[in-house]
């Protein structure tokens, strides 16, 4: 069963450096149950203040999907998923 998120923009501030300035944007991930923020950098300077938002938005995919190819192998089949919960049971938990 797939979960629907919200993925919402709720913060955008200016994190100054050496560098040059870039933008934070925040977003705000909701999933039913809980929420948590995922924080992404962009160079200011290398993109106009109008883009920033979209830009953003395209970093939090690369990101999201470079952590969905480094646990990929975590998950769990439909088969091991039932034995781990028929162990629960078995223990009276």
């Amino acid at each position: 069963m797939k979960r629907q998120f919200k993925i919402r923009v709720s913060r955008i501030e200016t994190i100054p450096a050496t560098d040059g300035d870039f933008a934070q944007v925040t977003f705000r991930i909701h999933n039913g149950s809980g929420s948590f923020g995922f924080p992404v950098l962009v160079k200011k300077n290398e993109y106009d203040e109008a883009d920033i938002t979209k830009v953003a938005r395209s970093i939090l995919h690369e990101n999201l999907a470079e952590l969905t190819s480094q646990t990929e192998k975590w998950k769990l089949t439909e088969d091991e998923l039932a034995q781990l919960s028929s162990w629960k049971f078995y223990q009276g938990a």
